[in-house]
């Protein structure tokens, strides 16, 4: 058995050519003169010019039936029971000036993150998507959890040990079922809530679902 020592460039006669494979590759460029659809219509529509293309982006499903019929009911619903729960939070708070139990801090310390998460998971719903809502639920326990971690910092310090006594009555998150016959959590004063802002928090969640609701409805 022999064998053969390679082929080299030196081994070649000066007029002797080799012959490569030409290889030949396809671009398939998009054809730009084709109409637009109205889904790709819609879809640009959302990106550019929704006012809250930033929070639903490209999620927002172009199919107006769809949207109106499936999704736009369970996504205001939520939203508002968020946003009862930070009017509910409004109408009960004394900011830094003395320690709030009564209302919803009756059942937690902290309830308006609560009504926060719920009110942007609800237009987040619109999506459509599992993966989208779950990673919003652990970036939204993060920032919580460290922007509540600073805030009960800074009230021990202010309110001292009436408030100290508040942390370990009341869980930080959890919703304490056990303190539902407390007759302080009934509370409720129109007036703290307007101090508070509470009217024009209320006011930009129905302008902002009512824009998106024509928005839908008309415009896509």
């Amino acid at each position: 058995m022999s064998t053969q020592a390679p082929l080299l460039a030196a081994d070649c006669p000066a007029h002797s050519s080799v012959r490569i494979a030409s290889v030949s590759v396809s671009v398939r460029m998009p054809d730009w003169t084709r109409p637009v659809s109205a889904q790709e219509k819609a879809t640009v529509t959302v990106v550019l010019f929704q006012p809250l293309a930033l929070a639903v982006g490209l999620g927002v499903p172009a199919i107006r039936g769809f949207v109106l019929s499936r999704l736009m009911p369970p996504a205001v619903a939520v939203s508002l029971f968020g946003e009862a729960i930070q009017l509910w939070s409004f109408a009960s708070l004394v900011k830094n000036e003395q320690l709030t139990a009564r209302g919803p801090y009756v059942l937690v310390r902290n309830p308006m993150y609560l009504g926060r998460y719920f009110l942007i998971l609800g237009l987040l719903l619109l999506f459509a998507n599992p993966w989208v809502l779950l990673g919003y639920s652990v970036l939204y326990y993060f920032y919580m959890v460290n922007r509540v971690g600073r805030e009960e910092q800074r009230l021990a310090g202010l309110l001292g040990e009436p408030y100290a006594r508040y942390r370990t009555d009341v869980n930080r998150f959890l919703p304490d079922p056990r303190r539902l016959t407390d007759p302080a959590m009934r509370f409720f004063s129109l007036p703290v809530m307007v101090n508070n802002n509470g009217h024009w928090n209320l006011l930009s969640v129905l302008i902002g679902y009512g824009a998106l609701y024509l928005y839908i409805f008309f415009l896509s």
